[in-house]
């Protein structure tokens, strides 16, 4: 392949150049989505073919907590609790946010 030569495998095509650096951080990823890159290395003769594929699907929301039951009730207060869903989303679940109407 001619230097300076776009790879592209598939329906791979090149998002960035990082030079040198072996690291590379994507910003702008949808949640849901699935991505898949490759890597290839290039020299002053030419490029390689690309690498081995990986994939990932980025994080989303987490379920909603589960089995919310009322466990005191007066007249000047309320408690409740709920089970943590296994579903976070893909990323740790940090906080619990409680809605009244």
């Amino acid at each position: 392949m001619a230097a300076g030569a776009t790879v592209t495998s598939s329906n791979f095509v090149m998002l960035a150049d990082t030079g040198e650096t072996l690291l590379y951080t994507m910003t702008s990823i949808v949640p849901a989505q699935t991505y898949w890159f490759k890597v290839a290395a290039k020299n002053l003769v030419g490029i390689s073919i690309l690498s081995d594929s990986v994939s990932m699907i980025a994080a989303t929301g987490p379920a909603p907590p589960i089995s919310l039951q009322m466990v005191e009730q007066g007249t000047a207060k309320v408690s409740f609790t709920w089970v943590q869903n296994d579903d976070n989303g893909g990323s740790p679940v940090t906080d619990y946010q409680i809605f009244w109407n």
